[in-house]
């Protein structure tokens, strides 16, 4: 006996049948399904402060992280709105780094409670929020 591997890539959604024979041997055919990827995507924000005073000139830096079952996904968009009350300060968007993350800063305006979301397409969003003296 002996033993032959082959790999087969980029298959569509959907069953296919492989066939394997061997000259003057009997073949063997196996049906495989192919389905749709299953994800475990999850966002979390955090801040390198949580409360910034306008008189000292502070900002933050504040980092969107986005993991697939705990593995940092590159290269997606996340975006992201810079809130006080329902008044949008500013928004943006960038594309994930190899560490799945995206940074954007906010500079204290003095303006009370913001609230920062970062989005994930529809599929997720987290609320931070930064307490601005």
């Amino acid at each position: 006996g002996g033993a032959y591997a082959k790999s087969i890539s980029n298959l569509s959604v959907g069953t296919h049948t492989i066939k394997a024979s061997h000259t003057n041997v009997d073949s063997t055919t196996v049906s495989i399904s192919v389905t749709e990827p299953v994800h475990d995507y999850a966002l979390s924000v955090a801040s390198t402060k949580d409360i910034l005073s306008y008189a000292d000139s502070e900002s933050a830096t504040i980092t969107g992280t986005l993991t697939d079952g705990g593995v940092a996904v590159a290269g997606e968009t996340l975006s992201y709105v810079i809130k006080h009350g329902s008044t949008t300060i500013s928004t943006g968007s960038d594309t994930t780094d190899s560490n799945g993350q995206i940074s954007f800063s906010y500079a204290s305006t003095g303006i009370g409670d913001v609230t920062i979301e970062v989005d994930y397409g529809i599929l997720l969003q987290e609320i931070y929020e930064i307490e601005d003296l």
